[in-house]
């Protein structure tokens, strides 16, 4: 869904496994596998083309049932962007792919 030009999520992002509405239990970012992390991440800039790196992170944290993204989530996403072989930083400091 588009919104004052910037593209929100209306429905779980592909190839990442989000906890079920109403769900209160969630994964704690340890126990989510890099590459899994990594999908949504990428997923997250191939929709949006363009993306700072709180704005990536605050998405994917919401998907995975997050209210907050802390250090240590977001240590955990910045281990898993690496993972991301297509990835590209703007000269402004933005993500986006090849």
């Amino acid at each position: 869904k588009r919104r004052n030009g910037f593209i929100y999520a209306t429905a779980p992002i592909p190839m990442l496994r989000v906890p079920k509405e109403g769900e209160v239990v969630k994964r704690e970012a340890k126990q989510i596998d890099l590459q899994e992390l990594a999908n949504g991440l990428r997923q997250i800039i191939k929709i949006n083309g363009l993306v700072d790196e709180k704005g990536l992170f605050s998405l994917l944290g919401n998907q995975l049932g997050y209210a907050h993204v802390g250090d240590v989530i977001k240590a955990r996403f910045s281990q898993a962007l690496a993972l991301i072989p297509d990835l590209k930083i703007t000269p402004e400091g933005n993500y986006t792919l090849e």
